[in-house]
């Protein structure tokens, strides 16, 4: 994918995040358990934070590493905005399945991140 189609993406999504977290602040507060709210906070965080950090790397080609960091960004996120919210926007009953997929997500994150630092100390892109 091409860097400017990207960066719009991710600006739609970046808009998104932040409608998430203004339903969050405003219609889930006395929905969902403290601990549930406090775990949504963290989902919009982390997709705010790597998704700007994306707008500021992209340039050009998208790199493997960059797929990594966006596709992290999204499952870590919207696994824990489904967990947090699973009685209320879909009847996802345990919703244990999700479980898992969210500590995927962060690693991903993580990767990406590294290779991104590796590349830029090597002076070499991250393909």
């Amino acid at each position: 994918m091409e860097g400017t189609k990207a960066r719009g993406i991710i600006c739609i999504i970046l808009a998104l995040g932040i409608c998430a977290g203004a339903f969050g602040a405003h219609g889930f507060a006395d929905k969902i358990s403290p601990d549930s709210l406090a775990s949504y906070k963290t989902g919009v965080y982390y997709l705010l934070i790597n998704l700007v950090g994306l707008l500021a790397i992209i340039n050009g080609r998208i790199r493997v590493s960059q797929y990594l960091i966006f596709f992290g960004a999204l499952l870590f996120s919207l696994s824990i905005f489904l967990l947090a919210t699973r009685g209320i926007l879909l009847n996802l009953g345990s919703a244990s399945w999700l479980g898992p997929v969210t500590p995927f997500g962060g690693l991903f994150m993580i990767i990406g991140w590294i290779m991104e630092g590796l590349g830029y100390l090597k002076g070499v892109k991250t393909n």
